[in-house]
């Protein structure tokens, strides 16, 4: 008996009516209804409207296990098969991005937008630049691909959040230069130098970073010099000895 593919799941090419095999180069497949996959993307439906090479199955260029995923993930959601958002999660979001822009799938944009707003917390600076839950990336993906407003507020919000420490000349205790600063400052030295930064982070949001740490280095420029330890950092007291200033 032929399998057939089900909810996304891989399987070899299906002659069943209605539906259609999604051929990719590693020579997996995905089957589909056909309906479903016209009306949730633009692209596709404009492909399936000429001949095929080969009757029953649309053969595209996107390869690897993250995209694969990310595709059974966008045929449960064209066949309704589960709630859209459910679909959802941080390890395909940003390859659903990514087919969101190259095939024009509005629904599923929408619910990769509505998902940010819903985990904004688990955004921050300690993800690698391969994960979406790098606010950077998190940040560059909006850019890129678009975004509902509530997404790209989630996101913007965590960003400001990320870049606050930096932004803050004084501490809650007094200080110049706190340590959440130059935890923050440490963090973002790593990300800029991993070869992958400039390709995964978006021009404007690299000026973004930039721009945080020109300021945070402003305000470490124009700091009173410690008369004890003679660094630059304090105001009530020195950050590294706890010095308070001369009168």
């Amino acid at each position: 008996m032929e399998q057939t593919a089900t909810h996304g799941s891989a399987a070899a090419p299906s002659t069943e009516a209605g539906r259609i095999t999604l051929a990719f180069p590693s020579g997996k497949t995905l089957s589909a209804q056909i309906a479903a996959i016209q009306n949730v993307s633009g692209v596709l439906k404009s492909a399936l409207a000429q001949p095929l090479s080969t009757p029953g199955v649309l053969p595209l260029d996107d390869d690897g296990e993250d995209s694969i995923a990310a595709w059974s993930a966008v045929v449960q959601m064209a066949e309704l098969r589960a709630y859209q958002p459910e679909l959802v999660n941080w390890n395909n979001v940003g390859s659903l991005f990514n087919l969101v822009a190259k095939y024009d799938m509005p629904v599923v944009g929408a619910a990769c937008s509505d998902f940010l707003p819903c985990n904004k917390a688990s955004l921050g600076l300690d993800h690698p630049l391969t994960s979406p839950k790098n606010v950077l990336v998190a940040v560059t993906l909006c850019d890129r691909h678009g975004c509902t407003p509530a997404g790209c507020q989630a996101v913007e919000e965590a960003l400001v959040s990320a870049l606050s420490p930096l932004l803050t000349r004084v501490d809650s205790s007094g200080y110049l230069g706190s340590p959440d600063a130059a935890a923050a400052a440490a963090r973002l030295r790593a990300l800029i130098k991993d070869k992958r930064y400039t390709t995964a982070v978006s021009m404007a949001v690299q000026a973004r970073v930039m721009a945080a740490l020109l300021d945070a280095l402003d305000a470490h420029c124009n700091a009173p010099t410690c008369y004890n330890c003679g660094t630059r950092s304090f105001t009530v007291r020195c950050i590294y000895c706890s010095a308070a200033p001369s009168s």
